[in-house]
């Protein structure tokens, strides 16, 4: 398995934030025993609520499946101030800034192993259509 081989035996904790079965299942497929895979936010309407998961793998390795909407904007007011005291920093997260015209060039090659880490668009081209 190709992320297991990437992480030398797994990783710690994975997490799943678009609720769609790719995700999901990579997410849990990728951890190490007694990982924890943590979904923040709910599925899309195709799914409707329902991702097949692989229990009996989930067992046998002890992973912790855990669910959260994510953090409540009202308490935003006491985040944002750690990050400016520096104490969290969530642009150490942060791989690459891409261009809009860029990501789908980087989901190919998410499919294919050949990227890690956060890719955020910083820069969105101007539309060239007219109403």
């Amino acid at each position: 398995m190709v992320p297991v081989k990437i992480t030398g035996g797994g990783a710690n904790v994975s997490i799943d934030a678009l609720g769609i079965p790719d995700t999901c299942l990579n997410g849990i497929n990728s951890l190490a025993k007694r990982g924890r895979h943590l979904q923040v936010g709910v599925t899309t309407k195709v799914e409707g609520g329902k991702i097949a998961l692989p229990i009996d793998q989930m067992v046998m390795q002890e992973i912790q499946f855990i669910g959260t909407l994510g953090m409540p904007n009202h308490r935003f007011d006491s985040l944002l101030p750690l990050v400016l005291q520096g104490k969290i920093t969530p642009g150490k997260m942060v791989t690459a800034e891409i261009s809009l015209s860029e990501v789908t060039k980087i989901f190919e090659e998410m499919s294919n192993y050949n990227t890690s880490g956060t890719y955020i668009v910083t820069e969105f081209e101007k539309s060239t259509v007219t109403a």
